[in-house]
């Protein structure tokens, strides 16, 4: 899967990224410069040792980092947290990303904010366990 831009103007679509896995759950920053999304891109970047070959089978969005793109560039990973990191968006300066990320288990989420370059990453919110 992977993500397009649609012009609403034109009705063009343009593919943004060709990633043979998992890009989705997109959003652009404010100024529409940006572009920061979710890929299961590192369950497939590297020969899996056995733990990870089992942790994709039970449950593939444990490999989901959060990526950030310029709208006309290659993109790059931001994060790489254990658990389902999914539905990123850009702060409106572009200076932090804000996203989802489950627990172990898929079934709990909490929000989760970190600096555009993936450093200082911090739990906003805590469920209840």
């Amino acid at each position: 899967m992977d993500i397009y831009a649609y012009d609403e103007k034109t009705g063009a679509t343009k593919r943004l990224t060709s990633a043979r896995v998992y890009d989705a759950e997109g959003s652009y920053s404010p100024d529409g410069k940006w572009i920061a999304f979710a890929s299961l891109r590192s369950a497939y970047d590297h020969t899996l040792n056995d733990a990870e070959k089992k942790a994709l089978e039970e449950n593939p969005s444990n490999f989901a980092d959060i990526f950030i793109m310029k709208a006309d560039a290659p993109s790059r990973s931001v994060s790489r947290m254990c658990g389902a990191t999914t539905a990123a968006f850009l702060h409106a300066r572009r200076k932090r990303i804000v996203w989802r990320r489950f627990d172990a288990s898929g079934l709990i989420a909490d929000v989760w904010i970190m600096n555009i370059d993936g450093t200082d990453a911090k739990q906003i919110t805590d469920s209840d366990r």
